[in-house]
């Protein structure tokens, strides 16, 4: 068990989930205007 790899495995996941995140709640705040007009 290298924690060592297992980390520099998951911090590229943690930061592509995050931006996945932020990309599904902009897209959803833009939705939301649009669904106002």
């Amino acid at each position: 068990m290298n924690i060592g790899i297992d980390r520099k495995g998951i911090t590229p996941v943690i930061a592509i989930v995050l931006l996945l995140m932020v990309t599904v709640g902009a897209v959803g705040v833009v939705y939301t205007q649009f669904q106002s007009l």
